[in-house]
């Protein structure tokens, strides 16, 4: 695969990630794995869409990591006649510090947090996206829910 191949693949996981479109029970995901992580108390949470794994362990977003899982499967196969990712991953951090480019605009609340796509092929070419914002864990009583069907 060619390596624009592999960023193209990782920018589209990256910014479809931090979408408002994707939701866990019918809110923003982000903001469900920032209260899962406060509550575990760690600082970071990574999807392995190759092994189908998420660290640390969380049953809540299973459907998450199959739904990227299915989308690097499908996009990857409309860039190459085969399929040869060999790792990728999702990484999200939280309380982060802030990037040396410069300020991170913020569209709202809550704490920085980055995401960190990196995915590799057979022949140990790789890519990485990442994006910055900020986001607060989900508050039920201040956010409302999706009107979307999950």
């Amino acid at each position: 695969m060619r390596k624009s191949e592999l960023k193209n693949l990782a920018a589209g996981l990256c910014t479809s990630f931090i979408s408002r479109n994707n939701s866990i029970s019918r809110y923003w995901a982000l903001g469900k794995i920032y209260q899962f992580a406060k509550e575990s108390h760690v600082e970071f949470v990574e999807f392995d869409l190759v092994k189908l794994t998420v660290t640390p362990h969380a049953e809540d977003f299973g459907i998450i990591l199959h739904q990227y899982a299915l989308w690097l499967k499908s996009n990857a196969a409309k860039n190459s006649k085969e399929n040869d990712i060999q790792s990728a991953t999702i990484k999200v951090e939280f309380n982060t510090s802030q990037p040396n480019t410069g300020v991170v605009y913020r569209q709202t609340y809550g704490d920085l947090f980055l995401v960190l796509v990196t995915v590799s092929d057979s022949r140990e070419k790789e890519a990485t996206a990442k994006i910055y914002g900020y986001c607060a864990p989900t508050d039920p009583t201040r956010e409302s829910r999706t009107t979307r069907s999950d």
